[in-house]
């Protein structure tokens, strides 16, 4: 176990192989087996780990804690019907058991959130703090999945309490910044990113033993959050929150109404709302009217919500309307599956996709990459769609490069447009998939981020 804990995977499996070769108990067997699964799962190799666990579970079929470390990879895996029906059957099992409940509540969440069921995932995480209140890896499940739905408050209050009862979890803290951020309490959330870097670095398995798939995320997250709040020091925002907006009119911005959608000012917000017409995935929207340059923008954000009906909402950056690079186009949005995914289109109208992230163990995608598989959850909250220029390690901005971003979590890094000028026009748009299909979605704000006007000696 501590050479587990301690990163050095190698030889603690080493360990655990010789204890089952050596052995024809069945509970030691069925130990090592989960111990094995474990190390897979810290390396990031999902279904090497649920080999492990199936086979723990044969081992012993009266112990819970195997058919939970599994259900616990195959929501990992989105397998969520699968874990569903296994958390049902242990918790059928042991009925009498308090814990078993609690564990199983906390992983019916887990399988309610995939699921965008958010009310009934609420409910089964307090069910699941109300039997272990003094757990903060509970709290801190309950917390973070709290802050995800947008109930912000609450996700704060068992955050707080998971982090007075055990000081420097990484994930505790990095929920505890997130919730300053969304706060504009930025020095706050600054120290409590610095704190899970520190932790991070203080719990480091050192050079022989290495670092787990969840240490490395957060210690990204972390790192991003960050570097994002030291940027909001020397940048300044222009803020659009559609308070001046009035009779249908959107001050400063094109209406784009082709394809039966509305889109209209409503109490200091902008809704698309409507049935789709003509085309089946024709966009409606606004677009910016005024055109910025490339040394004039560090970065652009929206926040929207989906209020209902089948839709991609989506937030746009491309060459102006009339030039050679009007083709050109960056597309951060949410598909039908809910995935937050890139396109862009080269100037030729190609449209390209972000190479997926390496596997573990396979080294690094060069070029355009996603960072990993973020997820919109089917609900009705506000969200943040963000484009930043990407910079290198000393600080320099890339030529048409850039770092895309959902609520702060980053979705995919050194996305270049083929062809795109140093103008840009920006856009927030909504497509269907099928005639006669009803959305509505809104627009709460729009922000557009500069570096500050450096002060004369």
């Amino acid at each position: 176990i501590l050479d587990i804990t301690e990163g050095r995977f190698t030889k603690a499996e080493n360990s655990l192989r010789k204890a089952l070769d050596d052995t024809g108990n069945p509970e030691i067997s069925m130990r090592a087996r989960l111990g094995l699964g474990s190390i897979q799962e810290l390396r990031g190799k999902l279904p090497e780990a649920e080999a492990h666990y199936r086979s723990a579970i044969s081992l012993s079929t009266s112990n819970p804690l195997p058919g939970l470390m599994l259900a616990t990879i195959l929501v990992r895996q989105d397998r969520t019907d699968e874990a569903a029906e296994l958390v049902t059957s242990i918790r059928a099992a042991h009925v009498a058991s308090q814990a078993v409940f609690g564990a199983c509540s906390r992983l019916q969440a887990l399988i309610d959130a995939r699921k965008g069921e958010a009310a009934r995932s609420s409910s089964n995480l307090e069910f699941a703090v109300d039997v272990s209140p003094e757990d903060p890896a509970v709290l801190e499940a309950a917390g973070l999945a709290f802050l995800r739905q947008g109930k912000l408050e609450q996700g704060l209050s068992y955050l707080a309490r998971a982090n007075k009862l055990q000081e420097g979890r990484p994930a505790t803290l990095n929920g505890l910044g997130y919730y300053n951020y969304i706060q504009g309490q930025h020095a706050e959330a600054a120290a409590f990113f610095d704190q899970t870097l520190a932790a991070l670095k203080k719990s480091s398995p050192g050079k022989k033993g290495k670092e787990t798939a969840f240490a490395k995320g957060a210690k990204a997250y972390a790192a991003h959050a960050r570097n994002l709040v030291r940027d909001l020091e020397v940048l300044q925002v222009w803020v659009d929150e559609f308070e001046s907006s009035a009779a249908d009119l959107i001050d400063g911005w094109n209406e784009i109404e082709l394809y039966g959608i509305d889109v209209a000012p409503a109490e200091s917000n902008v809704v698309f709302k409507g049935r789709q017409q003509k085309s089946p995935d024709g966009e409606s929207g606004i677009r910016l009217l005024r055109v910025y340059r490339s040394r004039d923008l560090e970065r652009v954000a929206v926040r929207l919500r989906i209020d209902s009906g089948n839709v991609v909402p989506s937030l746009n950056l491309t060459g102006p309307d009339g030039t050679r690079s009007a083709l050109s186009a960056l597309s951060l949005y949410r598909d039908f599956d809910g995935r937050v995914r890139v396109r862009l289109r080269s100037n030729k109208g190609e449209w390209i996709e972000p190479e997926e992230p390496a596997a573990a163990g396979e080294g690094v995608v060069k070029g355009a990459a996603y960072v990993g598989n973020v997820t919109w959850a089917a609900d009705t909250n506000f969200h943040t769609l963000e484009i930043r220029k990407a910079r290198t390690s000393r600080g320099a901005t890339k030529s048409n490069m850039f770092d895309l971003y959902f609520d702060g979590e980053p979705v995919a890094r050194e996305v270049q447009v083929p062809g795109l000028s140093t103008s840009y026009q920006l856009s927030v748009m909504a497509r269907t998939d099928a005639l006669g299909n009803e959305y509505s979605v809104t627009v709460d704000n729009f922000k557009v981020y500069r570096a500050k006007a450096k002060k004369k000696k």
